[in-house]
Parts: C-alpha cells; sequence; structure tokens
C-alpha cells in the first residue's frame, strides 16, 4: 500500500469513527506516526496527539482525532478519481 493509499484509509476510517493503526498498514510506529503528523500539518485532521522519544514519533493517539473539512473533501476527492 503506497503512502496516498495509507492517508486516505486513515481519513476514512476517522470518517466513520473507527481508529487506524500502524498494524493496519504493515509499517512500523515511527512511519504510521510521520503520516498521522503530515495529515494534521496540512489541515486533514486535528487532536492526533503522539508521544515522543528523542524527538520521534513513538506512539500515535487517534482516540480524539477528528477529520477536518480539508480532510473531509480530500476523502471524497481520492473516491471520486478511484471511479
Amino acid at each position: 500500500m503506497n503512502k496516498e493509499s495509507i492517508v486516505y484509509d486513515i481519513l476514512e476510517k476517522l470518517s466513520r469513527g473507527e481508529e487506524a493503526n500502524f498494524t493496519d498498514y504493515g509499517i512500523s510506529q515511527k512511519e504510521f506516526g510521520d503520516i498521522v503528523e503530515e495529515c494534521q500539518k496540512n489541515g486533514y485532521i486535528e487532536e492526533a496527539s503522539f508521544s515522543r522519544a528523542k524527538g520521534e514519533i513513538r506512539v500515535t493517539f487517534l482516540n480524539k482525532a477528528k477529520l477536518t473539512s480539508k480532510g473531509i473533501k480530500y476523502v471524497q476527492n481520492y473516491s471520486k478519481s478511484m471511479e
């Protein structure tokens, strides 16, 4: 699964009130955290939180994360591109 597909899947799960986990994608916790952090910096989600050690994300918390209107548009546009 490529990064764009992972971003879409994380956002899509959040839109359904579900939490994504790094084990869903066969990637490391760090890679997952980096992707989620990028989603948050890009304004697709808000209220994701992270536990860091030595400056690197170790654990990602999505229990309070919410999709933003920009994130909803991303999901809709990605879905349309897959048709």
